[in-house]
């Protein structure tokens, strides 16, 4: 199921599109997952946030309503691989590991496996999004 709240109705449909292409893409055969997109004002340097409701696989995801369209479809598509990540049980940003491996908490945020998969794989997402028009 998706739920997407906040912003306006172009927004929400963009949203709306880029988590169905990024469920399709990055888990086509998971059936049981929650994902929950609000659009609100992020202050400071982030443009989204992705983490964990009751389980693995109730997604809770905020994204900044202030970004233009091609923003917002980008960052959506990041909190979607971080969605991904915790689903499949890939990262825990509770115990910093990452594939069951310990990761070292003064890691530069640019080195964090789980942001370098993320930042790679939302470009990739985004040019398939807009191959197949949907963009």
């Amino acid at each position: 199921m998706i739920e997407v709240t906040g912003g306006t109705a172009q927004q929400r449909k963009l949203v709306g599109i880029c988590v169905e292409h990024a469920l399709q893409e990055l888990m086509p055969r998971m059936e049981k997952i929650y994902i929950s997109v609000e659009l609100v004002d992020i202050k400071g340097p982030a443009t989204g946030w992705c983490g964990t409701g009751e389980d693995h696989r109730d997604i809770e995801i905020e994204v900044d309503r202030k970004q233009g369209l091609l923003s917002l479809a980008s960052s959506v598509l990041h909190e979607m691989v971080h969605a991904k990540q915790y689903a499949r049980r890939e990262i825990d940003g509770i115990h910093w590991t990452w594939k069951k491996k310990p990761v070292d908490e003064d890691t530069p945020y640019s080195e964090l496996p789980w942001e370098v998969e993320a930042y790679k794989m939302q470009d990739e997402l985004l040019i398939k999004l807009v191959d197949k028009d949907l963009f």
